[in-house]
């Protein structure tokens, strides 16, 4: 019993530093790019609570559906954007 308790506890150990890890790339990637996806989405909407709601979805999907490959994240999140903009 006790070897499946602790490997219970090491599992779940993982899995606490693995979505830590997630969330500080994910922090990280919001304050880098936020900023920028914003003005980008203003120039197409001309309005400022349109252009939060359309990168708020982006960073929302573009995290969601990210893996490893991307090469570039501003500009795969600045296509998202206008992908968004041009559905809406």
């Amino acid at each position: 019993m006790k070897l499946i308790q602790r490997c219970y506890l090491q599992k779940n150990i993982e899995f606490m530093e693995e979505r830590k890890m997630k969330h500080d790339v994910i922090e990280e990637l919001f304050s880098k790019y936020y900023n920028d996806a914003l003005l980008y989405t203003l120039s197409l909407t001309k309005n400022h609570l349109i252009a939060e709601g359309i990168v708020s979805d982006a960073f929302y999907t573009a995290l969601k559906t990210a893996d490893g490959e991307v090469q570039n994240f501003k500009a795969w999140l600045l296509k998202v954007c206008r992908n968004l903009f041009l559905n809406s």
